[in-house]
């Protein structure tokens, strides 16, 4: 069984993924941009059912520019970004790469929202 964990930054929000992930993604959409601070997101899927969260987790409820639904999942303490979810993908949460404590096991992510895109972000 395929099984790893990631965090906050400061380390008070925890999660256990039970499951591989589904597919990965390179958002460069505005809402990205902004939950994260930088030019995109990389993050990646999983079922809901195979996430376990522990610690101070708040949430931010946004429509995207195309009209669905989004809560963001960050931590109480530090702020840190952790999860995302959409109603454009029922039963899925969204995982920031960044927040893995090994990210290696992410898959090589699809860029979407490329129209966003900054042209500063270039990598």
């Amino acid at each position: 069984m395929t099984e790893y964990t990631g965090g906050c930054l400061c380390g008070a929000t925890r999660y256990r993924v039970s499951e591989a992930p589904r597919f990965a993604i390179k958002c460069f959409c505005t809402d990205c941009q902004r939950a994260t601070g930088g030019g995109h997101a990389p993050q990646f899927a999983v079922g809901k059912e195979a996430v376990t969260l522990s610690g101070p987790l708040k949430h931010y409820a946004a429509n995207s520019d195309a009209g669905s639904d989004l809560d963001f999942g960050f931590c109480g303490n530090c702020g840190s970004s952790i999860t995302k979810s959409t109603t454009r993908a029922e039963g899925l949460l969204f995982l920031y790469a960044g927040s893995l404590d090994d990210p290696s096991v992410m898959p090589a992510p699809k860029p979407v929202y490329e129209a966003s895109r900054r042209n500063w972000d270039t990598a």
